[in-house]
């Protein structure tokens, strides 16, 4: 009975880990997203999903791609509301 117990408490810490792992990515990418929207036109900015670098070339410049499959405008977007992230999952 007791290694039931492990495994479940197990699986809770597992969650637990799981939702701050989510939570720590939303915050830095929203981190990103406001002070992509706060640099000036000309500088170096860092793609608010995956962190590349780029040059801000006009002061709506967020993300580093932005058509095609897995573009990070997309997956940002969808990543930031739910109805985003089931449609996400249904295409997997």
């Amino acid at each position: 009975m007791e290694e039931q117990q492990v495994g479940y408490e197990v699986d809770d810490w597992e969650r637990e880990r799981r939702a701050q792992e989510w939570d720590d990515r939303l915050n830095r990418t929203q981190a990103r997203y406001d002070d992509n929207h706060r640099s000036a036109v000309g500088t170096t900015i860092r793609c608010a999903y995956c962190g590349r670098r780029l040059l801000k070339k006009s002061y709506q410049t967020q993300f580093c791609s932005n058509s095609g499959q897995g573009n990070c405008k997309d997956t940002y977007w969808n990543m930031r509301n739910e109805r985003g992230r089931r449609r996400q999952r249904r295409r997997r």
